[in-house]
């Protein structure tokens, strides 16, 4: 960082260059209210078009920004695509969406000409057309979020051939998610997720992608070309979060390809949904990421051997919170050696019996090995992780943070919190949480798009 007298002794043309460069809209603005030199170096529009988010048929703004001589779109360093409509959009998913317009003060009266969920096709490749001719001179963009349903263009010249070819984007956020509602307009162009321009991406940091691309009849769903971009192309991933909506399949896919991969020492963040895998490369996978701070696995993760996930001493030294489900969660904090820093405990339940067909169903090799073993179908039982869960979090004193994920809340606050405060006495926030089983439903759309809501914020029982 350089001392403020040197700094302002550098030429104009240089202090632009590190205005144009700087990483965070707050250091951009604690550079302009340094002194008034520098405030007159960063000007007014360094600030007004760093972070943009605004709808695509934007029209005035993309015009602009593509021209030759006018150089504001080198100062965009973040650029968000709102969709125009939000009612499609799941409202726990919107609570944690930018979605708040932020533009320049000379558009932000600017009237929306049409819905993009209502606009003709050609329309709405007019609007992508101008947006991607404005972003092949944003040359310090760094963050790109597509928020909308609609994404018409494919090929060579497209968006996400444009946003690669800038070399310089490291965080991308995409809802790749087609309206499939009877009262919205047919899908427009392809999906995002399995483009070819896509998945020739290279150099992220972050990926946050929510998509309905393998949403696909009578098939398996197979991510196997975008973990394969992710292990190839970006072996400086800090942050990953992968949703797959599914809305009638019993089938997830599988991320073993991903978890087998070593290659991602700066990796902290990882969040999957939709997902399933075995239990050896989810051992692998955990072992050898040290930096993880924060985790979040779906429930086929991992499958019916959940009791084979071993973790040495020493693995996750700096996870803070992970959400699971209970047989998963009795795995990974067998080892009191591991997960030692670990503060929040997610998506747990203390249920005494648990029916397997509800977790395990899905599961090949579990379904080949129980399909005559009740001829009634009553696959009911003894829990077999509950004790083994309830010890993992006695051997873990840093837990402070449990959310429960109860089905029936009231013998939950009977029984089971005076279990779990007799184990763990250090608790100092506890939640209820209703999570309905989204990734083993069927068919039921509601079942998919699963509800987390905090219900109480208390001191647990005491444990004298």
């Amino acid at each position: 960082m350089f001392a403020l007298p040197k700094l302002v002794a550098l030429p104009p043309e240089t202090l632009e260059v590190i205005a144009c460069n700087s990483d965070c809209r707050k250091d951009l603005l604690s550079l302009a209210l340094s002194c008034r030199y520098l405030y007159s170096v960063v000007s007014h529009p360094h600030l007004q078009y760093y972070d943009i988010r605004c709808r695509l048929d934007l029209t005035a703004l993309w015009t602009r920004l593509s021209h030759p001589e006018d150089g504001y779109a080198g100062l965009i360093h973040s650029l968000t695509i709102l969709p125009n409509d939000f009612w499609h959009i799941d409202s726990i998913l919107r609570d944690s969406l930018p979605l708040e317009e932020r533009l320049p003060e000379e558009y932000q009266e600017y009237t929306p000409l049409e819905k993009v969920r209502s606009a003709a096709i050609d329309r709405v490749m007019e609007w992508e057309e101008q947006l991607n001719i404005a972003l092949k001179r944003m040359k310090n963009l760094r963050q790109f979020r597509w928020l909308h349903s609609a994404c018409v263009v494919e090929g060579e010249g497209d968006l996400w051939s444009t946003l690669n070819s800038l070399g310089t984007i490291h965080d991308l956020h995409i809802l790749d998610i087609h309206i499939r509602d009877i009262r919205a307009a047919p899908s427009l162009g392809s999906h995002i997720a399995t483009s070819s321009s896509f998945l020739s991406f290279r150099g992220l940091s972050s990926l946050d992608l929510r998509t309905d691309a393998y949403e696909l009849d009578n098939e398996t769903p197979d991510a196997t070309a975008l973990l394969r971009m992710l292990i190839s192309n970006c072996p400086e991933l800090e942050r990953l979060c992968l949703h797959l909506v599914l809305y009638t399949h019993i089938d997830t896919a599988s991320a073993d390809i991903l978890l087998r991969h070593e290659g991602w020492p700066n990796l902290r963040f990882l969040h999957l949904d939709n997902f399933n895998c075995t239990s050896s490369a989810l051992s692998l996978f955990l072992a050898s990421h040290a930096l993880l701070e924060d985790i979040c696995l779906p429930p086929m993760m991992p499958r019916c051997k959940w009791a084979e996930v071993v973790l040495p001493d020493g693995a996750l030294p700096n996870l803070h919170k992970l959400e699971c489900r209970s047989h998963t969660g009795a795995a990974m904090l067998k080892n009191p050696g591991a997960l030692t820093k670990l503060r929040e405990l997610r998506g747990i339940d203390l249920h005494d019996e648990v029916d397997l067909d509800v977790y395990f169903s899905w599961d090949d090799e579990w379904w080949e090995e129980h399909e005559y073993d009740s001829p009634d179908g009553e696959t009911v039982m003894v829990s077999p992780w509950k004790e083994q869960l309830l010890e993992g979090i006695r051997n873990h004193p840093s837990i402070t943070s449990v959310w429960l994920d109860p089905h029936d809340r009231d013998v939950a606050a009977s029984s089971h919190l005076l279990e779990l405060a007799a184990v763990a006495p250090q608790i100092n926030q506890l939640a209820f949480g209703i999570r309905l089983p989204a990734s083993i439903a069927v068919s039921s759309y509601y079942l998919r798009h699963s509800v987390y809501r905090k219900l109480i914020d208390s001191q647990p029982p005491n444990s004298k």
